[in-house]
Order: C-alpha cells, then sequence, then structure tokens
C-alpha cells in the first residue's frame, strides 16, 4: 500500500514532539483505518442497515453526543506516530487491524445510537440503564460478572450504561462471533436479544439524524506532540503508577548489570498470587483488585527487563506486601475513564 511521505518521519523524537497536531497532514485515504471503515461498512449494510458513520481524524477515540459519526486517535496513521505513542504512552490504542475492529464497531454502537434516538426507547433504558447517568472518573469492573458482554479491555461494559450497550451492539455486529451460543446462560444475552430486535426494526430505514459534525479536528489543533502526550499521560495516570513502580526499582538490578539473577516479572507472577492472597484475606478485599497491580507491575519489569538478587528476595516480597495494601487503600485498582 503506497503512503504519502512527510518530512517529519525521520526527525528525532525530540524535534517530532514539537510538531503542532495540526502541521502534520495527515488523510485517511489509504490508511489501515480506512480499510477497517470499509470493513465497518459492509458489515452494517450485510446486516440492512442504511447507516454509513462519517469518519474524521481527531485526538482520541470518540462519537460525540447528537453526531452520528466517528473520531479516531491521529497517531494511528502512520507508523512513525504509533511507535512514538507505545514510547509515550505504553500502547497505541488500536494499533493492529483487529483491535481497530474491535474499537470502531464499539464507536459506531454510540453513533447509531445518535443517529436514530435509541436512548429515548424505554425497554433500552429499562434493561441497560439511564443513559444520563452521570460518566464517572473511574470505574471497578467485577471480572466474573455474567451481566455484561466481553469485548473491550478492562470490561469496558461495566463503565457506563451508554458504555454497555456500544460494548453489547459490537459484539452483535462482529461477524463469527457467535453470541446467541458464547452468551447462553448469561444476563448479557438479554441485552444482546435486545440490540438484536432493535436492529432488526432499523433494516431500510434511513437515519432521523444525518449531520456531518466534526468535532475537534486534528486539523485545527494548535497542541503539539509534547503536550499531547503530557496531557495524555496524566489523565491516563500513567506518571503517578511509574512513580509507585520507581519504588521497586530500589530492590531490583537492570539485566544490562547482571543477567545470571532471575527475571523480576517470573518471581512477580508467582509471588505475587501468594501475596495478593494473603492481602486480600487480611484486608477483606476481592482478591482480583490485587491481582491487577500484581500484573501492572509484572508487566513494568518485563518491559525493562528487571532482574532479582538473591539477597534482594525478602525485601521484595515485603515492598510488594506493603505497596499492595496502599494500592487497594487508595483506590488505584479503579480504572480511570
Amino acid at each position: 500500500m503506497m503512503r504519502n511521505f512527510h518530512f517529519w518521519e525521520y526527525l528525532s523524537d525530540e524535534e517530532l514532539l514539537d510538531m503542532p497536531l495540526r502541521e502534520l497532514g495527515l488523510e485517511l485515504a489509504g490508511s489501515m483505518v480506512e480499510n477497517c471503515a470499509e470493513k465497518l461498512y459492509r458489515e452494517l449494510e450485510k446486516a440492512g442497515l442504511f447507516f454509513r458513520p462519517h469518519i474524521w481524524i481527531s485526538d482520541e477515540w470518540f462519537s460525540p453526543d447528537g453526531v452520528p459519526g466517528i473520531a479516531i486517535p491521529f497517531y494511528l496513521l502512520h507508523p512513525r506516530l504509533i511507535d512514538l505513542t507505545k514510547k509515550m504512552l505504553g500502547e497505541a490504542e488500536g494499533e493492529t487491524q483487529k483491535w481497530c475492529m474491535q474499537l470502531m464497531r464499539h464507536e459506531c454502537g454510540h453513533a447509531i445510537d445518535n443517529a436514530f434516538g435509541l436512548r429515548k426507547l424505554r425497554p433500552r433504558q429499562k434493561l441497560f440503564g439511564a443513559t444520563g447517568q452521570a460518566y464517572p472518573r473511574s470505574y471497578e469492573f467485577r471480572p466474573y460478572s455474567k451481566r455484561f458482554v466481553r469485548h473491550l479491555k478492562a470490561n469496558y461494559a461495566q463503565a457506563h450504561p451508554d458504555e454497555d450497550w456500544a460494548e453489547t451492539f459490537a459484539v452483535w455486529l462482529t461477524p463469527r462471533s457467535g453470541w446467541k451460543k458464547h452468551y447462553r446462560g448469561w444476563k448479557a444475552l438479554e441485552k444482546l436479544e435486545m440490540v438484536d430486535h432493535i436492529m432488526s426494526s432499523l433494516i431500510g430505514r434511513s437515519p432521523l439524524v444525518k449531520n456531518k459534525s466534526i468535532v475537534t479536528p486534528i486539523n485545527k489543533s494548535r497542541m503539539t506532540l509534547r503536550s499531547y502526550y503530557k496531557k495524555a499521560r496524566r489523565q491516563q495516570g500513567i506518571d503517578k503508577k511509574e512513580q509507585n513502580f520507581a519504588k521497586f526499582d530500589r530492590v531490583l538490578t537492570p539485566a544490562s548489570e547482571s543477567r545470571k539473577f532471575q527475571k523480576a516479572s517470573l518471581f512477580i507472577g508467582i509471588e505475587g498470587k501468594k501475596i495478593a492472597r494473603q492481602v486480600a484475606k487480611e484486608a477483606d478485599q476481592y482478591q482480583y483488585r490485587i491481582d491487577k497491580m500484581m500484573s501492572e507491575l509484572k508487566e513494568h519489569c518485563k518491559k525493562r527487563d528487571l532482574r532479582l538478587k538473591n539477597t534482594s528476595r525478602r525485601q521484595l516480597k515485603v515492598l510488594l506486601t506493603k505497596e499492595a495494601k496502599k494500592y487497594v487503600k487508595d483506590g488505584e485498582h479503579r480504572i480511570t475513564m
């Protein structure tokens, strides 16, 4: 696939970070996102829906209230920006075609809601919850709940009734998802059946809302990449998390100093589970809350290839126990919206 050349492709990270977003000159044409959009349209057509959400480039994934369209983050339009985003934020949301499609189907759930005013339907409100509920700044999910579908990570359906709707729609739209069989016996099946019923009623109908509004387009943003990532890191709590994990670096050793020691990620994978059980019991907490911290710390150690000296094992166990208790007490197990 041919793609446009951009002079900034070969700038250093530091130079690139000073680029204003509006000067990146990004386009949907010829991109993976365009391919995903075309696939989404085919899926909607196959379902008999005359709905095609318009798509534009912005700074994150979203579908604004009242707008039957989808905004996608700019960094997905170029591999150089995907790499930079992963360096700065740890991941580039939607970087693979599979992931991009998952997110696009989810946002399409919001967009079709806007297009047909589906949130006004009383049966939907009764089953999914009132759309007027305030969005929380953070949420906690129950990983074993069968009241919600499992589509995006962090059990996003549990964040808000509108996200529950969008996630359920995404599962319904996904080809070969086998939702009738997969969710048999789950409370979530009732929600999927409602989506199926509502979508059947829309077959052949034109959207009620047809505006092509574009909200916060990237070509109008004066923000630099540096400012964008700084804001994103703050919103996602990345800096705070790294500060917390830096405490563990005092008892761990970089692989560059010695590869003969055990990988810290392996040790945490084993001992972390034992400590999580112990702390959960002592603090009368659900273990999965503490498991989340252990999983995040394990990934931190894995990315940095940190090692554990034999003489530091006890120190690490003590620190793990102390930080696990603090993690739950401070509510850091909750997912930031």
